[in-house]
């Protein structure tokens, strides 16, 4: 099995800017004999906060190429999400 590992998109509609450098990814992985691509966190600029940004990242990422799963990262879920030191 050959696995993509990509991080750090920060996908979000207010920052449309990064989008090439996802779609940059994309193209790699198309033309790569590649099974799966994880994604290691940061898969939003700001989906602690901005649920917009969620919903875009999942939007924008539904015709990756290969199966994708997700580890959020703290931009996509705070620093410290259950309140614990």
């Amino acid at each position: 099995m050959r696995i993509a590992i990509v991080s750090d998109s920060h996908l979000a509609p207010v920052a449309k800017e990064l989008l090439p450098n996802w779609d940059a990814a994309k193209r790699f992985v198309s033309r790569s004999a590649v099974d799966l691509t994880i994604h290691l966190g940061d898969i939003t600029l700001d989906g602690a906060s901005r649920s917009t940004d969620l919903r875009y990242a999942r939007a924008v990422t539904d015709d990756w190429p290969t199966r994708i799963r997700f580890l959020p990262g703290n931009h996509d879920i705070g620093d410290n999400p259950w309140g614990r030191v």
